[in-house]
């Protein structure tokens, strides 16, 4: 995520997620990768996944947020 490049860094928390669904660091990182990318319901889906296993991961509630934002849905 942090070399700049979100398709490349896709790819690769796609890798990690095959091997472990559950990889917390993975959704979130992904669900910002989609977000820079545009795809702000896929990051939405990502975050809400990684919230539903720590659901007071305040990173992941403030970036689920700014995705929302970027979809208009503000409820």
């Amino acid at each position: 995520y942090n070399t700049g490049d979100p398709d490349k860094a896709i790819g690769y928390f796609n890798s990690a997620l095959k091997l472990d669904p559950k990889n917390s660091q993975a959704l979130f990182y992904r669900g910002l990768c989609y977000r820079t990318l545009g795809n702000a319901e896929a990051s939405v889906e990502d975050l809400s996944s990684l919230l539903s296993q720590k659901p007071n991961n305040e990173s992941a509630l403030l970036n689920r947020g700014m995705s929302y934002m970027k979809l208009s849905k503000y409820e």
